[in-house]
């Protein structure tokens, strides 16, 4: 297969600008990298903070959509793990040179080894590849990197913070459960076989959420004091671990942490915490802010463990693939119409893919 020159894309010029369409090289890739062939990209609410706020992203100018899927056309040096042909998905490079050489609102686009994986030859693209990347990982990196709660995983040998830990003696209450992050949280909660998983969703949620992974379902529309009650009348006064993975407000999952033990709460976004509610921590607690990023230098090699295990849990149902929906093209005006509604706090229930070649 030819490469061309030059693609077409999606780009956000400046901070607050709205995504439009621009044409730019076709990168070539480095060592341990390789060029594919865009199939589609994902679209997540953290583009909508790029774009209007400036949080993320590195620089500007910037490409949106950090999950993506494609075939192989051009291996960087070193690469052995893929041949050119093969169907890989995976997350973009972050902290690369030029970043948005690895985004995915563009036809062609790098991804690292270390950072992305093979598509089942059962699946399609648009299942493991473009709902699972960032998602996942924010999920995953939570309860084991360092930015996390620094946990070992030892069925892939993950040492985390180098202490033993022993998962079915401790609870983890997870704030925010019925999102796509939360539930990938409850399910590799269940691969590390917690004692106790309570997690805070709707109602419309709760069936799924103890099949995949939750033990007790909190309904989160419940005023604040019964639902930290609720959490209490599973956890009682011995919860050291907690994440919250879509709120701003980290009150919650710091109020039901243990009055006598150490405790520790995840957030994902940046957070206020009203020290009026959360009663007296007499052991203290720490808040960690995960990352969820494949390529940052403390993970990269741990997470190439994790990204090659990633399509077996997924064949295996223990990854589970959320629903998806498609913008044919690259079209502009639909991809700022779904960052809108993330804006405006409109449900999106599906996951939004890019099809950059139709």
């Amino acid at each position: 297969m030819s490469i061309p020159e030059t693609q077409d894309a999606l780009i956000i010029h400046s901070k607050g600008t709205a995504i439009v369409p621009t044409t730019r090289p076709v990168p070539s890739p480095g060592p341990n990298e390789v060029l594919i062939r865009v199939s589609g990209s994902g679209l997540n609410p953290h583009d909508q903070l790029i774009r209007d706020l400036g949080i993320l992203a590195p620089s500007f100018p910037w490409i949106p959509a950090n999950d993506l899927a494609g075939t192989v056309v051009k291996l960087g040096e070193g690469v052995t793990k893929y041949a050119v042909g093969d169907r890989i998905f995976g997350q973009s490079h972050f902290l690369a040179e030029v970043p948005i050489d690895h985004t995915g609102a563009q036809q062609y686009a790098l991804l690292r080894v270390e950072a992305s994986a093979k598509v089942p030859a059962s699946l399609k693209d648009d299942d493991a590849a473009l709902t699972l990347p960032t998602n996942f990982v924010a999920a995953f990196w939570a309860l084991h990197d360092d930015t996390g709660l620094n946990l070992p995983f030892p069925p892939l040998g993950l040492k985390g913070n180098g202490e033993p830990f022993e998962f079915s003696k401790h609870d983890l209450v997870i704030i925010g459960g019925g999102s796509r992050v939360g539930k990938h949280v409850a399910q590799v909660a269940k691969l590390d076989g917690w004692r106790n998983v309570v997690v805070t969703a709707s109602k419309q949620n709760e069936e799924e959420l103890l099949k995949t992974g939750a033990t007790h379902v909190i309904d989160r529309h419940l005023p604040f004091e019964d639902q930290l009650n609720q959490i209490r009348a599973v956890v009682g006064n011995d919860l050291q671990y907690s994440i919250d993975v879509v709120s701003h407000d980290l009150t919650l999952a710091v109020a039901a942490l243990s009055s006598d033990k150490e405790g520790h709460a995840v957030h994902l976004t940046h957070v206020q915490l009203d020290q009026s509610k959360i009663g007296e921590k007499k052991a203290g607690f720490k808040q960690h802010q995960s990352t969820g990023v494949s390529t940052k230098p403390s993970s990269i090699e741990w997470g190439a463990k994790v990204w090659d295990a990633l399509p077996t849990w997924v064949e295996q149902g223990k990854i589970l693939i959320p629903k998806w929906t498609i913008i044919d093209g690259l079209d502009a005006d639909k991809a700022n119409q779904v960052l809108d509604k993330y804006a405006n706090g409109v449900l999106v229930p599906d996951h939004v893919h890019l099809h950059p070649h139709h």
